[in-house]
């Protein structure tokens, strides 16, 4: 009972001994890094239906949610539901309307869900302060914040794509794919970082900023720019491709308007010598 107590104590240290001050800055910090992510990663979008690869701002939500607790997410609320705002007004538009209303609710849950699950497998299997110093835990936790606690999230979001009518129903498999891999990726991107610089206990984490959190931090930087230029070469083969399709559409609508045209002449000149024999 006494062990026991003591690892509850251990595991909830990272709260108690926060101030407001604290709380606030934590707060801003965490829905700045969000909202700075989600807008990044949009430009990472591969036609023809634009699906991000890589989610980090997710995963960013769900590791501060297990360093901190759910406190850690109040300015972050706000972010998510302005973020979905802000994605969907160019999709449905900017005015205000119950299908608008619907997709933002239905958009930012996804997100939602997707912490719930995540915390909770979290704190359950992996525990929270947890080291990692095992490979056992870093699977798991890796398992638990990626592709698990992203399955239904993925499925949902896909859902809400087929209901504002950006994606078809036929495309809804693929859609769900990219999402959790997309998912599991962002989780994959921001761990190691958010872990070596927040996570306790920081006598442990504090000596991994420089063998991990700074190697992780280029590799990153560098996956980010090589995603960007992968999708701005294949953006600019789909628009090319849609160029030539277009051009080749046009010409056969020119040439058949010209046959079409032909032929009304010929019946106009034909009508025209009848009349004048009678």
């Amino acid at each position: 009972s006494s062990a026991a107590s003591d690892v509850y104590k251990r595991q909830n240290m990272n709260q108690s001994d926060i101030s407001k001050f604290q709380w606030i800055t934590i707060n801003l910090m965490v829905a700045v890094l969000f909202a700075g992510l989600e807008l990044a990663t949009q430009k990472l979008s591969v036609p023809p239906l634009e699906l991000t690869l890589v989610r980090p701002g997710g995963g960013v939500a769900l590791i501060a949610v297990y360093i901190w607790g759910w406190r850690a997410l109040y300015g972050l609320a706000a972010m998510i539901i302005g973020i979905a705002y802000y994605k969907l007004t160019d999709i449905i538009g900017s005015d205000i309307t119950p299908t608008l209303i619907i997709a933002i609710l239905l958009f930012s849950s996804t997100l939602l869900i997707r912490l719930t699950i995540g915390y909770w497998l979290l704190k359950r299997y992996v525990g929270l302060n947890n080291s990692l110093t095992s490979i056992r835990k870093i699977l798991i936790f890796i398992l638990c914040a990626g592709p698990i606690s992203g399955i239904i999230p993925a499925l949902t979001g896909g859902m809400g794509a087929i209901f504002i009518s950006y994606l078809a129903p036929e495309d809804y498999l693929y859609s769900a794919m990219v999402w959790l891999v997309g998912s599991t990726m962002g989780v994959l991107i921001v761990m190691p970082l958010m872990l070596a610089f927040f996570a306790k206990p920081r006598k442990i984490w504090r000596k991994r900023i420089v063998t991990l959190a700074v190697p992780m931090l280029i590799l990153d930087s560098m996956l980010f720019f090589t995603i960007k230029e992968a999708v701005s070469i294949e953006r600019t083969r789909f628009e090319t491709e849609f160029i030539s399709e277009t051009s080749i559409t046009h010409q056969k609508i020119n040439r058949q308007f010209n046959e079409y045209n032909q032929v009304a002449t010929l019946l106009g000149d034909v009508l025209y010598s009848e009349s004048a024999i009678y």
